[in-house]
């Protein structure tokens, strides 16, 4: 009986993970995942996944937040050219473009605004760690992981994050 239940318990977890529902630890509840938050997490990981592909201009269509420090670092380049002002990001600015390791909703709601945290990985699959930098020690700035991304999506399902990656000075 015992051996049927766990069973039972496995296929319900792996059939959730398939269809889109979750299951809430805390209380055993399902939670059905909507069609939004899907969308939000898919632009989310498409954004930076872009950026670490050097796909700069599928990214740029992917990202709503502000430009003003990449205009800053970069007068060079074109105000309104979002794309290489994020090619200068990766390449030039310190920025950490880097593929999403995991995401874990945070908050969510059915305004179209989702906030996750974000685990990054480094080229070779391991967990990116942003360390202390200029000079400090790990007291005072202590190694960071995980990274809070927000993500606005409107009624029509399009989804941008507002985030840029991790900044390395």
């Amino acid at each position: 009986m015992r051996t049927s239940l766990l069973f039972i318990s496995l296929c319900v977890v792996f059939l959730c993970t398939c269809c889109g529902t979750r299951i809430d630890q805390n209380n055993q509840d399902m939670i059905e995942t909507s069609d939004l938050e899907s969308q939000a997490l898919t632009a989310m990981t498409d954004f930076y996944g872009f950026l670490n592909h050097k796909q700069f201009q599928r990214a740029a269509k992917l990202y709503g937040g502000s430009y003003d420090i990449l205009i800053d670092y970069n007068p060079t380049v074109e105000e309104g050219d979002k794309s290489s002002l994020l090619r200068a990001a990766c390449r030039f600015n310190g920025f950490m473009c880097l593929e999403v390791l995991s995401a874990q909703l945070i908050e969510g709601d059915d305004q179209g605004e989702f906030t996750y945290e974000v685990k990054f990985a480094n080229p070779d699959g391991s967990e990116f760690v942003l360390g202390p930098c200029c000079g400090a020690s790990e007291e005072e700035m202590p190694p960071k992981s995980s990274f809070t991304v927000y993500v606005q999506c409107d009624d029509d399902g399009s989804c941008l994050v507002m985030d840029l990656p991790p900044y390395l000075p």
